[in-house]
């Protein structure tokens, strides 16, 4: 019985050992994973007590992309990559505090990487199941870059100032969303108070670097910045434009002209384009409304003697430029005009149908008469736009033969062979 015992007891010793090994075992598994995790957070962690800032953003980007294989917490890992981040921009900060020379550039970069890695930090608590831990971490990133957020609205006026508009983009965006993207919970008044105009400079940088189709995402906010409510029409416009919606760019531009007359912009497009597309008649009609309003308008006057011109009517065009340059004398183009239409008057008695055998003399002198009077026009235009040859030296040429003006016929002869 003893002896039956006894074996029964090395039987169960035996059958438990394996139990025991494998127990052993795991633990020490266990021990080697949690030192394999840890030990590139420690290494980070230990750059950041050095002020190795750039040691520690390369070690993090390291353990970010082997983040599985390491079993990193990514929003532990991100959250070092604030405090990475915090030691360039203390370092600078003091700098300027003590009036020492210092890197803008690089103090704006950090405010950016620390949102950068504070959008990161949040999204990854999506991957935690324990409310509790989520919203201790959430309040955590919050009040962290709650302390940085004005100096992103700083960050993006800066960049905006030295012409680096992508960069701005970045930073106008982060100031822009966020609160709606839960990074800030309660934005300071005097923030919300400059939306509309970080709108309008966020329109304004994706327009210079050619992304059009960006600039409408800012358009409500921009809406409600009035001091600038001009130019942000002008920009919805172009990008509208560029983008081929024509449906919108004329929407812009007669909203335009008729909220901000002032702005050549739109009227000289609407004249343009109504030119090109033969509705010569619809632009006279407009402009003389128009000018009802603002008689002395040089943009309206101009764009009525085009469509008079288009029209053929020669003698009222001629009326029409007169008046421009009497309210202004540089308006160099209404010299080409006038000269224009006397030639074209020329030119539509010399057509067969108009020249009587009967009157054949007196038409011969109305049409010298005309280049008579086309001339001097044709010649100032020539000389206040002298590269503009291909206006005025067919119609010069023209004249100087049928007025029998030898030399200067010789001379612009040479001018128009190649």
């Amino acid at each position: 019985s003893i002896v039956l015992e006894k074996m029964k007891r090395i039987l169960q010793y035996v059958l438990f050992l394996p139990t025991l090994i494998l127990i052993a075992l795991s633990t020490n598994l266990h021990a080697s994973t949690q030192k394999k995790r840890n030990d590139p957070l420690k290494e980070i962690e230990k750059c950041i007590k050095n002020n190795q800032a750039n040691d520690a953003l390369a070690k993090i980007t390291d353990a970010e992309n082997h983040a599985d294989s390491l079993q990193i917490k990514l929003h532990e890992l991100y959250w070092l990559g604030i405090e990475a981040a915090e030691i360039t921009n203390k370092a600078e900060n003091e700098k300027a505090y003590l009036k020492q020379a210092y890197d803008t550039t690089s103090f704006f970069n950090s405010v950016k990487t620390i949102f950068d890695y504070g959008s990161k930090c949040k999204q990854s608590l999506y991957n935690i199941s324990n409310t509790k831990e989520k919203n201790k971490w959430q309040q955590k990133i919050e009040q962290k870059l709650a302390k940085y957020y004005i100096n992103i609205g700083i960050g993006a006026k800066y960049f905006y100032r030295k012409k680096q508009y992508q960069d701005a983009i970045y930073y106008i965006n982060y100031y822009l969303n966020a609160a709606n993207n839960g990074l800030i919970e309660d934005v300071p008044q005097e923030c919300l108070s400059e939306y509309p105009y970080f709108a309008f400079l966020g329109m304004q940088c994706n327009y210079l670097i050619k992304q059009y189709n960006n600039v409408f995402t800012y358009k409500e906010r921009a809406a409600k910045d009035t001091l600038h409510a001009d130019i942000i029409n002008e920009i919805l416009a172009r990008s509208s434009k560029a983008i081929n919606d024509t449906t919108q760019y004329y929407r812009y531009l007669m909203q335009g002209l008729r909220l901000y007359p002032s702005n050549k912009y739109y009227y000289n497009n609407i004249s343009k384009d109504l030119i090109s597309q033969n509705r010569a008649a619809e632009l006279n009609a407009m402009s003389d409304s128009l000018l009802r309003i603002r008689p002395q308008n040089n943009h309206y006057l101009y764009g009525k003697s085009l469509a008079l011109i288009d029209l053929k009517k020669y003698e009222e065009a001629i009326d029409c430029a007169k008046q421009i340059i009497s309210i202004d004398t540089t308006a160099t183009e209404s010299l080409f005009h006038i000269g224009f239409c006397y030639y074209k008057l020329a030119e539509e008695i010399k057509r067969p149908s108009n020249l009587h055998s009967a009157n054949q003399s007196k038409s011969v002198q109305s049409i010298k008469n005309y280049y008579r009077e086309s001339l001097p026009y044709l010649e100032m235009y020539r000389k206040s736009q002298p590269n503009a040859t291909q206006k005025w030296a067919p119609l010069l040429y023209q004249i100087y033969l049928q007025l029998n003006m030898g030399k200067q016929f010789e001379e612009i002869s040479k001018i128009m062979t190649p």
